[in-house]
């Protein structure tokens, strides 16, 4: 396990995030550990993630945009954790007409959609260097246009809501390790490629327990880089928080080392 690191990551925070959420679920964790928070810029009202808003709310506001802004409660709240950091997970965080997901086509207006996403970011006041695609769907298209702007990829091993499962993963990992795919056009490339296109490339892990990812760093290598394990704070109970803290303790037992950057050094 010498030298092994990880990135801890939450998905969806967003302008409907509370604080009383987060800091149950974070609060001691932002004072001691460096924690990447993927957030939603401007989540729509009728979205991908409503698990932690009323039903009430739902649909007296459905359709309805709230971004995250400088005087955010929420962000007020972050700014002022030592170690909290941000990615950029897509903008809106919906589905096309088509039913895609949002960054799954190349369009203009999903360009546009990113342009407007980074800007939101950095005027939080974070570096957005970082890009998640929701849902872990990107088209290979996009990789030009993330080189040009500076970002980073992190996404999922898989690309199927199958291969999404972390009981999927934690017995499939040797192949998930040799291939990996974007999106539906079978886009792929073999784990231990630091940098696709230019793009720096990283993988993640929905965490599900600490024996899950202990099983994932039986077979994964320094070369392949960070593991990113993913947690949702929206999506959490009282057993899932105790499995975290768990995870936390076991990285300071083994010396596994909690990065606060994405880079493979």
């Amino acid at each position: 396990m010498e030298a092994l690191s990880v990135i801890l990551r939450d998905d969806d925070l967003n302008a409907l995030s509370t604080v009383d959420e987060v800091d149950q679920r974070y609060g001691e964790v932002l004072d001691s550990f460096p924690m990447f928070f993927a957030a939603i810029p401007k989540i729509k009202v009728g979205g991908d993630n409503f698990l932690h808003i009323s039903k009430d709310f739902l649909e007296r506001h459905r359709g309805c945009c709230f971004a995250l802004t400088k005087e955010s409660e929420i962000i007020t709240y972050l700014r002022a954790k030592k170690f909290c950091k941000f990615a950029i997970h897509g903008l809106t965080h919906e589905r096309s007409k088509r039913g895609k997901f949002e960054f799954e086509e190349r369009s203009f207006v999903a360009e546009r959609r990113l342009d407007e996403a980074t800007r939101i970011v950095l005027d939080l006041g974070f570096p957005a260097d970082v890009f998640v695609p929701p849902h872990d769907r990107i088209h290979p298209n996009w990789l030009p246009h993330l080189k040009k702007k500076g970002l980073q990829l992190c996404r999922g091993l898989g690309c199927t809501n199958r291969t999404l499962r972390p009981s999927f993963l934690s017995g499939n990992l040797d192949t998930a390790l040799h291939r990996c795919k974007i999106g539906l056009q079978g886009f792929s490339w073999p784990m231990g490629c630091r940098a696709v296109c230019g793009v720096p490339h990283y993988f993640s892990l929905r965490f599900k327990s600490l024996e899950q990812v202990k099983r994932c760093f039986n077979k994964w290598r320094p070369h392949h880089g960070p593991l990113v394990v993913v947690t949702h704070v929206h999506h959490h109970d009282a057993k899932s928080i105790g499995e975290f803290y768990k995870l936390l303790d076991y990285c300071v037992q083994k010396r596994v080392r909690i990065k606060d950057r994405f880079d493979y050094n």
